[in-house]
């Protein structure tokens, strides 16, 4: 080692490691000369592996005087694994007291106290971002208690309007209580929920109309962009990968994309629909506001964009989340 002739020196540390008992004491012994060997030829990872067998030789052996197991607690320091530092730094530091030895306990302990600082300022840390977690939680919170208090509050304003509803109501809350978990089911839900909301929007319309307000077909748009918005949110809880999915069905220049604010298209919905059970077009007119012919070229459309057999383009829309 002192003429750096490395190859020589381990072929004499093999001979020697060849020679004793594997997790004896001359084994920890030459197993961390070996560790200092490979630390003097540059070679870092196989001094951690020595050092580590010629810590677990001395643990094997109940020898407390660790010339090992505080420079793997130091490598575990510098790799920043202070949990596993602080355990082996204590360790040793134990030892150390209990072998009275003083040299061995002041390097120990040095690095001890680094750790123990090092390890307390991440406990520090973590602390501290539990607490803004915390904090941030109380305040969503605190946002959902108040959003939720300002929407009963609308609700009553709107009581009036939901007596003339309560029929919808009661059949909403029978399906609500019939509703599982299976996929099956939430289909089910979601288009009777889309008949009720698209039912819903006609009533409240004529109502506006009935009651002399000028603009209600604005008031109809509006709502139906809600609608459109709220269908798109729920059916993506559901299916959210199916805007990708649904155009890996058609070819590149056929695909489609959202415009910037909105979720799907109206072909989007339509297919969506259709994915759900629903494929007669009169009905999804009905559903979506649209007339019957609209709904019709818009399928007939992406058929003919459709990659394969344009036959058995909506029966593969309908496998979307199913093939396992």
């Amino acid at each position: 080692m002192d003429n750096k002739d490395w190859q020589t020196a381990l072929a004499i540390n093999d001979t020697i490691l060849s020679r004793v008992q594997e997790w004896s004491h001359p084994y920890a012994i030459e197993a961390y000369s070996r560790a200092m060997l490979y630390e003097q030829a540059g070679k870092g990872w196989q001094r951690i592996e020595w050092l580590t067998r010629s810590a677990i030789a001395d643990v094997r052996c109940g020898i407390t005087d660790n010339g090992s197991s505080w420079l793997v607690a130091k490598e575990c320091y510098e790799s920043n694994d202070l949990e596993r530092a602080y355990q082996f730094s204590n360790y040793s530091l134990t030892n150390a007291s209990f072998f009275n030895a003083p040299t061995r306990f002041i390097q120990t302990y040095a690095l001890g106290h680094d750790i123990a600082n090092s390890y307390e300022d991440r406990l520090r840390r973590y602390s501290t971002t539990l607490y803004i977690t915390l904090i941030a939680l109380a305040i969503v919170l605190a946002v959902v208690f108040i959003g939720t208090i300002f929407s009963l509050r609308q609700n009553r304003r709107l009581h009036a309007v939901n007596a003339q509803l309560s029929t919808v109501n009661a059949q909403l809350s029978a399906v609500n209580s019939e509703l599982k978990e299976a996929d099956k089911v939430k289909e089910q839900y979601i288009c009777r929920y889309l008949e009720v909301y698209s039912d819903y929007i006609r009533r409240l319309t004529t109502m506006a109309r009935r009651a002399g307000e000028k603009d209600a077909a604005g008031f109809m748009d509006r709502e139906m962009d809600n609608f459109y918005r709220s269908f798109d949110d729920t059916f993506l809880s559901l299916y959210g990968s199916f805007v990708q999915d649904f155009n890996n069905l058609l070819k590149p220049e056929a695909r489609i994309t959202p415009k910037p604010g909105e979720r799907m298209t109206v072909e989007m919905r339509i297919f969506a629909l259709i994915l759900l059970g629903i494929t007669s077009s009169t009905k999804i007119a009905e559903l979506l506001c649209y007339s019957p012919n609209t709904i019709s070229n818009y399928r007939v459309k992406m058929k003919n964009g459709a990659l394969g057999d344009r036959d058995t383009f909506e029966q593969r829309v309908q496998q979307i989340g199913r093939i396992i």
